[in-house]
């Protein structure tokens, strides 16, 4: 029970996000950097940012198309080719090659223009 409550909860979370129209995401895991993502829900579009040699978060030169379904939100990596995609239901992040996972991390909404902390 509780876990249908939970999904039921992210699933608004993930709605009331795509009436916002941008919203900013965190996603980590236990090894590496976090995937900083901004989803920009009436442009169909996502942008990573990314921490530069000064140690700022900045993000990449351009934004990528998106494609946004009710259960999912895929786009392509500009700089490599692999393709990303966060299930909209359970926060799941993932880069896939050829189809596979590279790596999957879980995100957590933050506010629209906030620090990336």
């Amino acid at each position: 029970m509780s876990r249908i409550l939970v999904a039921l909860l992210v699933s608004l979370a993930w709605s009331a996000a795509a009436n916002a129209e941008i919203v900013r995401f965190v996603c980590t895991n236990n090894v590496g950097a976090p995937d900083r993502v901004e989803i920009d829900f009436g442009r169909n579009t996502a942008l990573l940012f990314y921490k530069d040699d000064r140690g700022a978060i900045a993000p990449e030169e351009k934004s990528s198309p998106a494609k946004i379904t009710a259960t999912a939100v895929r786009w392509p990596d500009i700089l490599d080719g692999t393709i990303y995609t966060m299930e909209r239901s359970t926060g799941v992040f993932k880069k896939l090659f050829e189809g596979k996972p590279l790596y999957t991390k879980q995100c957590r909404k933050i506010a629209a223009g906030a620090t990336w902390q």
